[in-house]
């Protein structure tokens, strides 16, 4: 809820940046909900709907751009799950070769797409 600064706080979580600016309050676990919903490349209308408490998506959009969260990438990537073993092996791979394990998955998807050999990759699981 946005209101005007008249010289006293309503609630513990106002900050006030000047006199006559309005201030926006948002509890500690709205902003984790946010950031959690964009790590999981949510978009913006998405979590404004997740959201359901009349947050719009340029809101969203303007905050995120604020607190200077990565969007790179946003509307093509992928969040991959692996076991913590496989991702032990992972950054193994990744320190011998001296890349980072985004840059080595990427690689490797690149190649297995454009080159149509999933099935020369992957065991019939």
């Amino acid at each position: 809820m946005a209101r005007v600064y008249r010289g006293k706080k309503k609630h513990h979580s106002e900050r006030f940046r000047g006199p006559n600016l309005l201030v926006e309050r948002w509890s500690n676990s709205k902003a984790g909900h946010v950031g959690f919903h964009l790590g999981q490349m949510r978009s913006y209308p998405e979590i404004s709907k997740i959201l359901n408490d009349g947050t719009s998506a340029d809101t969203l959009r303007s905050l995120a751009y604020k607190w200077r969260l990565p969007v790179k990438g946003r509307k093509s990537g992928y969040i991959v799950s692996l076991s913590a073993k496989r991702c032990a092996q992972l950054i193994k791979q990744c320190e011998k070769r001296g890349i980072e394990p985004e840059e080595y998955l990427k690689r490797i998807a690149d190649a297995v797409i454009k080159d149509d050999i999933f099935d020369a990759v992957v065991d019939g699981d």
